[in-house]
């Protein structure tokens, strides 16, 4: 079985955001949205491990960076696909 991947990643220091496509059909209206997750990197030991806190403004900054150009990246794509409509609520 093949693991889903994100769409589009990026990681700014410690920060890694992700983004997720999903698509539905309902009474043949086909829809599709994104979900985003945030997570920060860190080392524990020799193991790499995530978490879903910040630490301090500089956790804050990076995070900051790193939604902003996911939020870039969904707006670039619903521009260029205007019949595809994100659901918003």
């Amino acid at each position: 079985m093949e693991k889903n991947r994100p769409c589009y990643e990026k990681r700014i220091g410690s920060i890694r955001v992700a983004i997720w496509e999903n698509t539905s059909d309902t009474n043949g209206t086909p829809k599709k949205w994104h979900n985003v997750s945030l997570t920060r990197r860190y080392k524990d030991g020799n193991e790499w491990k995530e978490a879903p806190t910040l630490n301090g403004l500089g956790d804050l900054a990076q995070a900051a960076l790193a939604l902003q150009l996911a939020t870039d990246w969904i707006s670039q794509r619903q521009e260029s696909s205007p019949a595809q409509d994100e659901l918003t609520e």
